[in-house]
């Protein structure tokens, strides 16, 4: 996934995750973050809720890996 600076670094950290179906979902810890914080609230705001993919592209994200990173993040959540 080609993504900015910001969300790359939340989807490495599992704040922000995107499923198989290319849906982007924002953590709760995330979101009760930019409760009192304008800046990131205001990023937030921008993050689209879904990827655009071009149906006849040659580059698709490939769904395995999404699946993957989406597995790794719910068990991280899970370890105390």
């Amino acid at each position: 996934l080609l993504l900015c600076r910001y969300c790359d670094t939340a989807f490495e950290n599992g704040d922000i995750t995107v499923d198989e179906k290319y849906h982007v979902r924002i953590s709760s810890v995330l979101e009760l973050q930019s409760g009192g914080n304008k800046p990131l609230k205001s990023w937030l705001a921008c993050v689209r809720k879904k990827i655009r993919v071009n149906k006849k592209s040659r580059f698709k994200p490939a769904t395995k890996y999404l699946k993957k990173k989406l597995k790794l993040v719910n068990e991280s959540r899970q370890r105390p």
